[in-house]
This record gives structure tokens, sequence and C-alpha cells, in this order.
């Protein structure tokens, strides 16, 4: 028989754990205007009518779009993004059209906040996000915004749009390298990883936060090797010559729906997927688990201590983790009250 949980019982078992993992779905960013699932796609083909008209593709978007089933909005779905590995113009129009989200590129909020400050003050050691948008990266730049502003070796307090503060030691914000004589650099600890070339970039001092469905921010290009990751805010676009290797043309790092990090970047999977086997706890929240996400899904329901904190079960076995049935809002706000570093 199912058993639901608590909050309570799990900041419990949270504050025992030395080896605690985040890991959030789209979920998490739906309250501020990010459409959910299969939503996405067939918004897009409504304002594009044109381009789905020379693609091919005008037929199977007006049946997806007429109905709810799941088949006929999959057939939609997987068309397109079959014709966007194939079509620089597509390409070009989703990932602008997605950036056209407010929310996407980004802007305060408390409930991604309370979720980036729990990982920067190591109540939980990984963070995992499926998300394209950049809401938890923006928090986090706040963030060192307001320390390179002031003194990097005093501790930060971080304030919240509710009024209420956290404060930041200056050690979960940077690593002290030592370097010739007395000479130390003071590293920031955080960086992305999106792909396989990021692996190189990281150093001991690293905490990866990481991004594994891409986002339509991301250019990448193969000789970058986790250097560089262009943005789009740059004025780049698909099919630019890379900045700094003028022979390279810059390419999409994005996953959509039906593909996955595990097939696109397995040494990224892998390397991910050792450090969940890891972890004395995980925590998912604002996750399905369904589709193209199962992969991840049946990776953490095999972890001996896996919560799951989603209003409904969606595709998650609950009977072989602890669910709790609560929305996020509810989840940081009782991160806040008990982790408030």
């Amino acid at each position: 028989m199912k058993h639901t949980h608590n909050l309570s019982e799990l900041l419990i078992d949270l504050q025992s754990a030395r080896n605690a993992a985040l890991v959030v779905g789209a979920g998490v960013s739906a309250g501020l205007g990010i459409p959910l699932g299969y939503e996405m796609p067939i918004k897009f083909g409504q304002t594009h009518q044109a381009l789905l008209n020379n693609l091919g593709l005008r037929k199977v978007w007006e049946t997806a779009a007429a109905t709810t089933q799941w088949p006929q909005q999959h057939s939609f779905v997987s068309a397109l993004v079959e014709k966007f590995d194939k079509s620089i113009e597509l390409q070009e129009t989703l990932l602008s059209w997605l950036m056209g989200y407010p929310a996407m590129q980004g802007k305060a909020s408390d409930l991604h906040a309370i979720l980036a400050l729990s990982w920067l003050s190591q109540v939980f050691h990984h963070l995992i996000t499926t998300n394209w948008d950049f809401l938890l990266e923006t928090q986090l730049d706040m963030v060192y915004e307001q320390a390179y502003t002031g003194d990097p070796f005093q501790p930060v307090e971080v304030q919240l749009l509710t009024g209420q503060s956290i404060l930041l030691k200056a050690e979960h914000l940077f690593f002290q390298e030592h370097l010739d004589g007395d000479d130390y650099a003071w590293n920031p600890r955080w960086d992305v990883v999106a792909n396989q070339r990021d692996l190189i970039a990281i150093q001991r001092w690293t905490r990866p936060l990481w991004k594994i469905h891409g986002s339509p921010f991301f250019l990448a290009c193969p000789q970058c090797s986790g250097i560089n990751r262009w943005k789009r805010q740059e004025d780049l676009h698909v099919g630019d010559p890379c900045p700094e290797h003028a022979h390279e043309h810059l390419t999409a790092e994005i996953s959509f729906w039906g593909q996955g990090i595990d097939t696109a970047y397995p040494a990224v999977w892998n390397r991910l997927k050792a450090r969940l086997r890891r972890c004395d706890l995980i925590v998912v929240s604002g996750l399905s688990g369904t589709g193209s996400d199962a992969y991840i899904r049946l990776a953490i329901e095999k972890h001996p201590n896996a919560w799951l904190v989603n209003p409904t079960e969606g595709a998650w076995n609950v009977h072989q983790m602890h669910f709790v049935e609560a929305g996020v809002q509810e989840l940081t706000a009782a991160l806040l009250e008990h982790f408030p570093s």
C-alpha cells in the first residue's frame, strides 16, 4: 500500500544527509508563465502557420491542436523535432520564440532563489535541472554580483522579494586556490554542465549545475571544449561562425521532447548517474517522469532513499519512493524555515 509522507519527515532526513541531490523539472517554473509539455509546441505552431506549411507540418499540427489526445499531439511533436534537426530556419525561429517568454531568460524569483541557495549552502550537494529557462542561473548570478560588489571574503546576505534574508558563507560561494608565494585565487564554485565538453572544464572546486536538457539560449561550438558557451543574447544565431573558431559553425544545444542526455551525451549521463548513486538522499520536484524523462525516473526509483515532492504521482512508482503530496511552493517554504543558512 502507498504511504504518503510529509515535508517534516523529509526535512528531518535532509538534516542528517551528507550528500543530497535536488532534481527539478518544468513544474517548478510553471507558475511564471512557461507552458508545460506539449502545450508549448502546439502554441508555437499556432503562431507560425506559414513556417509549418513550408515544412509540411500544417495538417499534422491541425490534428494535434484539435484534440487533447496524446497520440495525435505526439505525432505532431515528433514530426516537429525531426524537422528541427534538418532545418536551420526552424531552429532559429523556434529558439527565438522560446526566448520570447519573459521568464525563460530569467528574473527574480523567491522560489528559484531558495532552491539555488539551498544548493549553494550545501543543503543539497548536487543540483540537476531539466529546464530550459535561466531562472535558477539568474538567482545564482545575482548572488555573485552582490558578492563581487562587496568583500568576497565576507558572508553575503541575500534578500528575497518577501523581505526575508538568507546568509551565505563566503566559502559556499568561492574556493581559495593557492598560487605562487602568498598569492591566492578566489574561484567561484559553480558552473553549468550541459554537454560532454563541459566535463573538461570541471575543476576540483567546481560544483556543477547539471542543465541536462540544454537551453534555447545555448549555442555550441565543437572546438570550445567547455570553455565558452555562446549565448544568443550576444546576437549570435544558429549556423553563425564561432567567435573564436571561425571554421566552426554554432549549433543549437537543446534537448527537445523525446530526447534526453542519456543518448545525446552518454558521458555526461554516466557521470551524473554515478553521482546520484553515491548520494544518500535524492529529492525530486516539478518532474512528472513521463516521456523522454523516463530514463531519469527509472534511475532515481532504484535509489534507496529517494523522495518525490509533487502535487501528483505522475509516472513515478511511489511504492519505491517516499512520496510527499505537495507543490514546490510548500517545499521552498519548508526549506526557508528549516535551512535559513
